[in-house]
This record gives C-alpha cells, sequence and structure tokens, in this order.
C-alpha cells in the first residue's frame, strides 16, 4: 500500500529549504513498502544551479529518475510518477501480466518521456544562459538564489507562448496533452493546438 509523505503540491516547498542538503543527500517522499519502492527527492547540478530531481527504488536498485523545471513541473512530474510506481495494480502490471502490446505501448511512453526531459533540459539550458547574459552574472544576486528557477521556468513558457501567438512559429516542446475526453497524447509542438487567455 503507497504512503505519500509529501504531496505534489508541497515538494516545491520542501525542494527550496533544503536544497543545498538535496545535492548530497535524498528525502524520502513516498513508498509502497508492500512492493519494495520508494521514492526520493534530490538535486541535480546544472551549471551555476540546480534542478529538483525525483528518484524512483524499487528492490533497492533505481529504476527511474526525472528532473523538474520550476514549480508546475515538479508538480506534475511527482503526480505522474506517483501514479506509475507506487499504485499496487500499476506495479503489478508493470511486473505481471503485459502483453507485446502493452510492452510497445510502455516503450513508447518510455521513448516520450525521454525526449520531454531532454527538450526541457535543452530549453532550461538556453534560458540560463541568456539571463546570465542579461544580468551580467548578477541573477541570484537580483532575483535571489530561490526564485531563480521560477524565473527560468517563466521565461521558457512566456517565450514559447510568445513565439506561438504574436508570431505563428510552431515552437518544439514535447509535452502530454488532454483531449476533450480527458485522455492524454503526446505532441512535439504542442504550441499550435494550445490557446491561451488574453
Amino acid at each position: 500500500m503507497k504512503t505519500i509523505y509529501y504531496e505534489p503540491a508541497e515538494l516545491w516547498d520542501l525542494y527550496n529549504k533544503n536544497k543545498d542538503e538535496l545535492v548530497t543527500k535524498t528525502r524520502v517522499i513516498a513508498e509502497n513498502p508492500d512492493f519494495d519502492v520508494m521514492v526520493f527527492l534530490t538535486s541535480e547540478q546544472r551549471g551555476k544551479f540546480t534542478l529538483p530531481n525525483i528518484l524512483v527504488w524499487e528492490d533497492c536498485a533505481e529504476i527511474y529518475n526525472e528532473c523538474a523545471v520550476g514549480e508546475d513541473d515538479l508538480i506534475s512530474t511527482a503526480e505522474s510518477i506517483y501514479a506509475k510506481y507506487l499504485d499496487d495494480d500499476a506495479i503489478l502490471k508493470r511486473h505481471f501480466g503485459e502483453d507485446d502490446a502493452d510492452v510497445d505501448e510502455d516503450k513508447e511512453e518510455n521513448e516520450q518521456e525521454l525526449e520531454i526531459d531532454r527538450r526541457e533540459s535543452e530549453l532550461y539550458d538556453a534560458a540560463e544562459d541568456f539571463l546570465y547574459t542579461v544580468t551580467g552574472g548578477q541573477l541570484e544576486k537580483i532575483a535571489g538564489f530561490s526564485e531563480t528557477d521560477k524565473i527560468i521556468g517563466d521565461l521558457i513558457n512566456r517565450t514559447c507562448e510568445w513565439l506561438s501567438m504574436e508570431h505563428g512559429i510552431s515552437v518544439f516542446r514535447p509535452m502530454m496533452l488532454e483531449d476533450e475526453d480527458g485522455e492524454e497524447f503526446y505532441d512535439e509542438y504542442p504550441y499550435d493546438l494550445l490557446t491561451f487567455e488574453d
């Protein structure tokens, strides 16, 4: 049975309060002891900054990890990981009774998740370099260390939205979207489908 120590919405505060410590240590945020699954929060160094990183361990071995860029991404990442790796039914499905179609679907989902992670990392690095340049390397002094990741996340989101809305440029930023029936689907150029408030 799964046990949630920190809800996804609580992780951003937890991360910011323990950012320096989490570079070398981990914090248990959830687990399912019946299946020996544990979920940890850590920090991963990226250039001059660190990003929140969620690790999943099963049977004393790491089976998955994913970095998040900003608060919203951390919440959605945690929600996805909790559902996929902690629920009894999801664990059983992962280990037993999957047919070839299920295996192929899981492989495709993993490839999509990796593509999303790669692209988010590229966007983060580009936004970090841009902010470092325009602030003369003074961003942390100007905004504060704990606000830096949020500013970078906002810059990425607003820039992608601006390019799509104002200039009609198709922005490559793979992500999972929901259709009218609430079903998730993968799209590499989501800003061609998304609508934004004026």
